[in-house]
């Protein structure tokens, strides 16, 4: 998620307004799980289920104060809430990043809900595409593969600080998803998003 522009400053959660410390009935609960604690969100229920946030145990008392809801993602759904008049994420809340800056927060394992701070890690915004994963509209299943009417293969890219580097063109769509995941390897380092093959 982007950062907000508004130019608001950031309360801290322990001195939030009052229009986002305000709680929603029941929204609450706490349920202990592993080495995590539920923060159950208002808004859409998922298979007749209310819809969580993880976060570990120690942040819970800090962030139940906020009422927060569900915001759609490209990928993955966030948790949000209303921080000084603005949509901030809870991701982001949990890393310190105040809405003026211009660093975002990556989650490791894709799941936007997942806020423990072992699955965050701030990020540029070069980084956090990185980790994405393929588009919707990629029909070869992997990720930096596409096909090649012209050459009647498959082919294999990948987008390096803006620029496109061409990796080959090969017999499968298994073969090509092999040489991007060496390349993402290459050029992305910890934030490479590989294919599972």
């Amino acid at each position: 998620m982007r950062p907000s522009t508004n130019k608001t400053e950031l309360n801290p959660p322990d001195s939030c307004t009052s229009s986002a410390s305000q709680k929603i009935a029941g929204s609450h609960q706490s349920c202990l799980v592993g080495n995590f604690k539920k923060l159950y969100l208002g808004g859409k229920l998922k298979n007749r289920k209310r819809q969580f946030a993880m976060i570990d145990k120690e942040d819970y008392s800090r962030f139940s104060k906020f009422s927060w809801s569900l915001q759609e993602g490209v990928n993955t759904t966030y948790a949000v809430t209303a921080v000084s008049g603005s949509i901030c994420g809870l991701h982001r809340l949990v890393m310190n990043l105040d809405i003026e800056d211009p660093r975002e927060v990556d989650h490791r394992n894709h799941n936007g809900l997942d806020n423990r701070k072992c699955n965050l890690r701030v990020c540029t915004r070069s980084e956090n595409m990185m980790n994405r994963y393929k588009s919707g509209t990629n029909i070869s299943g992997f990720k930096g593969v596409s096909y090649s009417c012209v050459r009647k293969k498959w082919r294999a890219r990948i987008n390096v600080d803006g620029k496109e580097i061409y990796l080959g063109c090969f017999s499968s769509e298994v073969i090509a998803s092999k040489v991007y995941n060496l390349a993402a390897k290459k050029y992305f380092k910890e934030f490479a998003c590989l294919n599972k093959i």
